[in-house]
């Protein structure tokens, strides 16, 4: 499974990748908003953002509540209250996602964590009471239903219920050694492993919602604050006809040569890249080379004596110790003001 998951990320067409994902990376370097928005600036986007996600995630399911009922659902939530299907799932799904916002750096990335932000999300739905936080024991084939006539037709199958527990194992483990690896881009590992998630559909119901909760906690360990200030779930929801698209397309031939994980990756950072645009914009368009300190300027200015440059030539060059170096470089290339090459002791840069 984990050789399968490297062959089908190392199979995705690249065209227009490395724009979008050095765009994402730049707008990683606002880091938390602190440039021209003040602290109530940011903690209204951060109310906003919880509950456009919310509604969006939701109403990709079928929910039809509206963001201002989301809203009112969210500030004054009581269980009592919860009757209703939609205010179920509302309700699981906002306070899951804040939980993934405020606390994203002590949830480890395993699957004792998935299996409990699962039932989170599925914490106030009645129904689902008997299979929150747990892998699905009957099969749970994805249909689709024809408004006109009522027939259902098969879209997709995924894997068997005896079979989830082992695939999931193998694919959490495959995202958590690859991430930390570095060789790959993460945004990438990212969407692959997002498009194993579904293509597994390990739990009986609440995938969708999940695979979008573990979207933003994946992001969020990877550095890429912004997701907190404008939501990637409303982006899905206003194009969802190619989210599902794009799904379908790689979950064909699954588990074969023939898998072709690019639409769904590039749709992926699409997505994050007009996340990332709105940040942009909401930041006030601060261009990178005001967001570095003095010592990460002198690191610049380095490149007008060399072409590429190493930890060890700006230890040697600003006389700084060897972590304060990697910590600089790291920063300029966060911002896009840089890019590194290769990987490991060998690891260079180049200005941009």
């Amino acid at each position: 499974m984990k050789e399968y998951l490297t062959a089908r990320l190392l199979r995705v067409k690249q065209a227009g990748l490395k724009a979008r994902l050095d765009h994402i990376d730049r707008v990683r370097g606002i880091v938390d908003m602190g440039i021209k928005a003040g602290a109530q600036v940011i903690n209204r986007l951060k109310q906003n953002v919880l509950v456009t996600s919310t509604g969006a995630s939701t109403r990709i399911e079928g929910s039809q509540m509206s963001d201002e009922g989301v809203k009112k659902l969210l500030g004054g939530l009581k269980v009592t209250k919860l009757k209703d299907r939609d205010s179920q799932e509302v309700a699981g799904y906002g306070e899951t996602i804040k939980s993934v916002f405020d606390n994203y750096k002590d949830i480890k990335f395993s699957e004792n964590s998935i299996l409990h932000l699962h039932k989170m999300t599925l914490e106030f739905s009645d129904k689902d009471g008997h299979h929150r936080g747990k892998y699905k024991n009957q099969p749970n084939i994805v249909e689709a239903i024809n408004n006109m006539t009522g027939e259902r037709s098969v879209v997709f199958s995924p894997t068997e219920p005896y079979l989830a527990p082992i695939e999931m194992k193998a694919a959490i483990e495959w995202a958590d050694e690859t991430l930390k690896a570095g060789i790959f881009h993460p945004v990438p590992v990212i969407a692959n492993f997002i498009l194993e998630f579904l293509a597994i559909h390990p739990f009986q119901d609440g995938n969708g919602r999940l695979s979008r909760i573990l979207t933003n906690l994946l992001l969020l360990k990877q550095g890429y604050t912004f997701v907190k200030y404008a939501s990637h779930e409303k982006i899905i929801e206003d194009n969802k006809e190619r989210y599902y698209i794009a799904l379908r397309e790689g979950q064909k031939f699954r588990k074969t040569e023939k898998c072709d994980a690019s639409m769904f990756v590039n749709f992926f950072t699409e997505v994050l890249g007009e996340q990332a645009g709105i940040v942009e914009k909401i930041a006030g368009g601060t261009a990178p080379e005001k967001m570095i300190s003095e010592r990460q300027g002198l690191i610049l200015g380095l490149f007008g004596k060399y072409d590429v440059i190493k930890n060890a030539d700006v230890v040697k060059e600003l006389n700084i110790p060897s972590i304060s170096a990697a910590q600089a470089l790291k920063r300029l290339e966060m911002l896009g003001l840089i890019e590194r090459i290769g990987t490991g002791r060998g690891v260079r840069y180049k200005k941009k």
